[in-house]
């Protein structure tokens, strides 16, 4: 992975709270680059996943305005 290149990776459901679901990040090989992704339980399906996949990509053709409101 590259600076300019989307990075993948896989979490796992962690932790139920009252409004979200804790997913931590998978690393086994290398070091945790997010660690943990919060995400509001109502904009999960039911049952909740097991794992999610994050993606982030850089937006380097964006002008520097649009890119901090992303």
């Amino acid at each position: 992975m590259t600076k300019e290149e989307p990075f993948s990776a896989t979490f796992k459901l962690d932790k139920e709270t009252k409004n979200t679901i804790r997913y931590a990040e998978e690393a086994e090989e290398r070091r945790p680059i997010v660690g943990m992704v919060y995400v509001d339980k109502y904009e999960l399906p039911k049952p909740y996943p097991e794992k999610i996949r994050v993606t982030i990509e850089p937006l380097v053709d964006l002008p520097p305005k649009v890119r901090q409101r992303v």
